[in-house]
């Protein structure tokens, strides 16, 4: 990727305001969590038949309302069949005219083939976690069920790795998080928080687990809130599908604990901070 030359410019305290809040605008943007979403539903919604249009042509056409200031989710593109049937446009003739129209940068007409599974696994056994999970940002929309199947895949292949921490500093990390506890997977990644001590992130994701499944049991206890790691403990009681490995971490991480309050001042507090 070629580098580009420095740029100075001297600006008044108003010009240099408003550049930087700009650039923490952009940055905002960049690092926005991608959203986690069902698989859209088909469209099948027929608009009218006219078997007088039947045969009059080999080819279906397709119409668009192309006017600014529409949101291409919300645009209306119809498509008229051979057989004079008039139609909404499907999710993936929808998605192909409006990149047409309305192109958006690193887009592709045609889905990539580092999409196809063959090529997916390879990317993913050579670790390009972040790269795979980027590009499908780019390339599908979040309710697209071939995001969802590249998106979940690459968090099934972390998570049997357990190479959480390839993801941790990135904007990925928020979704990986969220489909473990959706699916109830996060005995590993509460237990690589607790090796690394990561104290606070286990026991915020175990709240996030409480909130997700408001009917688990570990609900309906009175969770402690003062010291994260006896909110893993109440987790790892009712909730862990591997609760042998993780009360060994949790084990390690209370030795972990002890040694870390041992080195503070007297009057400092003893609430857990990572």
């Amino acid at each position: 990727m070629e580098i580009k030359k420095p740029q100075y410019k001297l600006l008044t305290d108003e010009e240099l305001s408003s550049m930087v809040t700009r650039a923490q605008k952009r940055l905002q943007s960049r690092l926005q969590m991608p959203p986690f979403m069902k698989s859209r539903q088909p469209v099948r919604h027929v608009l009218s038949q006219d078997r007088d249009l039947e045969g009059l042509e080999t080819h279906k056409h397709v119409f668009t309302d192309i006017s600014s200031g529409i949101k291409d989710r919300h645009r209306i593109i119809v498509v008229r069949e051979t057989d004079g049937t008039l139609r909404e446009a499907d999710w993936h003739e929808r998605d192909r005219i409006n990149q047409i129209y309305n192109p958006l940068p690193g887009r592709e007409l045609r889905t990539p083939l580092m999409f196809s599974p063959q090529y997916l696994e390879d990317l993913l056994a050579s670790g390009k976690f972040e790269y795979v999970l980027d590009a499908a940002c780019v390339q599908f929309e979040p309710d697209d069920p071939e995001y969802i199947r590249v998106t979940h895949r690459t968090i099934e292949v972390i998570d049997s790795t357990h190479r959480y921490e390839e993801l941790r500093c990135t904007r990925h990390f928020g979704p990986l998080a969220f489909y473990l506890v959706w699916y109830k997977k996060a005995d590993f990644l509460l237990i690589d928080m607790l090796q690394r001590q990561l104290w606070s992130d286990a026991g915020d994701l175990v709240r996030l687990y409480t909130i997700v499944h408001p009917d688990s049991p570990a609900q309906l206890m009175n969770l402690p809130h003062e010291n994260p790691l006896d909110v893993v403990k109440a987790f790892c009681d009712v909730e862990a599908h591997h609760k042998g490995q993780l009360q060994l971490a949790l084990q390690a991480a209370e030795e972990a604990h002890k040694r870390w309050k041992s080195t503070l001042p007297i009057d400092v507090g003893t609430s857990v901070h990572d």
